[in-house]
């Protein structure tokens, strides 16, 4: 609105207007340094236990797409991307619905699973394939 001139060529474009609202926050959780070439590693599908889906109350359909983007890491959900930042080597956290997503190891070092943590919930997904 403060910009009626962009408003006019948006809207000669084929752009209409509708209501809409932003929100503003601060991104205050520290970012650790992580070596982007340790996410392959984590990249796969993963598949919580239906059981547990059920009991938080989500279809028994669900899962975890971890991908690699470039030098970023990005969680798939349905029709949901996210990207994850990491807060250690192995623990990551959402900008945008603020759910950490930790990876576990088995004694060789191949990641078997991760825990999904959002809403003082926690779902454990195992591992199903890796690209």
């Amino acid at each position: 609105p403060s910009q009626p001139e962009v408003m006019a060529l948006n809207e000669k474009v084929g752009f209409r207007r509708s209501f809409c609202y932003v929100t503003v926050e601060k991104f205050v959780k520290a970012m650790a340094q992580a070596d982007p070439a340790t996410y392959e590693a984590y990249v796969g599908t993963y598949e919580p236990d239906k059981e547990a889906l059920l009991k938080h109350g989500l279809t028994s359909n669900l899962t975890i797409t971890i991908r690699k983007s470039g030098d970023r890491l990005i969680s798939e959900q349905r029709d949901m991307q996210d990207e994850l930042f990491p807060e250690s080597e192995s623990e990551f956290f959402t900008d945008h619905h603020y759910a950490q997503i930790v990876f576990a190891k088995d004694e060789l070092g191949a990641v078997t699973h991760l825990f999904y943590r959002e809403d003082g919930r926690e779902m454990r997904a195992n591992k199903l394939s890796s690209p």
